[in-house]
């Protein structure tokens, strides 16, 4: 059967709809650091350090692979990969630490375990100086949004994603009703039984299929979604933690704590008074109690 060119523009139109309305783009860190320091480093987010100028090194802990930081070129560490680093007194390099999630827990870079290094395009550079160096305006923001589709253009020619934009269709589609579902009914109560009835299958099928699929567990992407909507919650909004528990259905306070801490290592307390703190480009976000925050 002959497929018409028009019907074939609509479908790979419609895939890239379906892509970039469930694409979020979230940047944690972005300063110009000089840390002058040592020491063990992990982060929730992905990481990319532009040298500018001194040499430092950076090793993965359970590999061993180390990797020089050198001027002119850039570093990528993907997220949940604990490094030890050395940053001495001269090396200087723009950090941005940041998630692209297709679905809640599904990072583009997730299946990515290995820290690597690439010479990036120098625009980008002074890209990252201009906007560094610039005032918080709209043009700021909008000139920084650019640069950042540049840079993950080039990121993604070193770095391979976690799944195609084809298998990631197939998947979205085959689970729209379950992620929709997640999305805007789950909460702290939501048994695996109860996401299973909405797929109309078995949870030990769902278990296997969403994980084949996906590369995640349907555990993990709930948990995601439920810290998402908890963080929206403590940045938005003047609830006590104890009234975000109640609307998230915590059966208490101190059980919603526990939980947000395990996957954002930080209190939600101490989450909601970094984002006060950080303004619209946030130096430091999201904090674990490794980590040794850049200095400016």
């Amino acid at each position: 059967m002959e497929v018409h060119p028009f019907n074939h523009f609509r479908s790979h139109r419609g895939d890239l709809e379906i892509i970039s309305s469930n694409l979020h783009w979230t940047l944690n860190v972005f300063n110009l650091a000089n840390p002058n320091w040592r020491g063990c480093d992990y982060r929730l987010g992905n990481r990319l350090f532009f040298v500018c100028r001194g040499n430092g090194s950076v090793v993965q802990v359970n590999s061993g692979i180390s990797l020089e930081l050198r001027p002119g070129f850039a570093c990528f560490i993907p997220r949940n990969v604990t490094v030890r680093v050395e940053y001495p007194p001269e090396l200087v390099f723009y950090a941005l630490e940041f998630h692209v999630e297709l679905l809640p827990g599904l990072d583009l870079f997730s299946s990515n375990n290995s820290i690597c290094e690439y010479r990036p395009a120098p625009e980008h550079f002074e890209g990252l100086r201009e906007v560094e160096s610039g005032e918080t305006t709209w043009k700021n923001f909008f000139r920084f949004e650019k640069l950042r589709q540049s840079i993950l253009l080039e990121l993604l020619d070193v770095v391979e994603p976690s799944i195609s934009c084809r298998e990631f269709h197939r998947g979205f589609i085959k689970y729209a009703r379950l992620i929709d579902f997640i999305r805007n009914e789950a909460t702290a109560r939501t048994t695996m039984n109860e996401l299973a009835a909405v797929q109309k299958c078995t949870y030990d099928k769902l278990s296997r299929m969403f994980r084949t699929d996906f590369g995640m567990s349907l555990k993990k992407m709930l948990d995601a979604e439920l810290s998402m909507q908890a963080k929206s919650l403590l940045t938005s909004t003047n609830f006590s933690i104890k009234e975000i528990a109640r609307r998230l259905e915590f059966s208490n306070e101190y059980n919603f704590s526990r939980f947000f801490k395990r996957i954002n290592h930080c209190a939600p307390r101490a989450y909601r008074l970094r984002y006060l703190c950080a303004g619209p480009f946030p130096q430091e976000l999201k904090v674990g109690k490794h980590l040794k925050p850049f200095e400016m």
